[in-house]
């Protein structure tokens, strides 16, 4: 089965590990396909409450616009 994981998809690797919880490299393989495909933004920690606020209201208008 070694072989098979790095050629699944994202689905049916998260199905695998949802079903083998105990199979570490499964996992492993699968939070790495994960973040490779991750479209997310890094923001510094220094950001006041209000600029939180706006980063997020800026993200969720830029998804809604798709």
């Amino acid at each position: 089965m070694e072989s098979d994981l790095g050629t699944m998809s994202k689905e049916k690797l998260r199905e695998y590990v949802i079903g083998h919880p105990n199979d570490k490299e499964a996992f492993y393989l699968y939070v790495d396909a994960l973040k490779s495909s991750s479209s997310g933004q890094s923001y510094p920690s220094s950001l006041s409450p209000e600029e939180i606020e706006q980063a997020v209201m800026e993200y969720v208008g830029q998804n809604q616009a798709k």
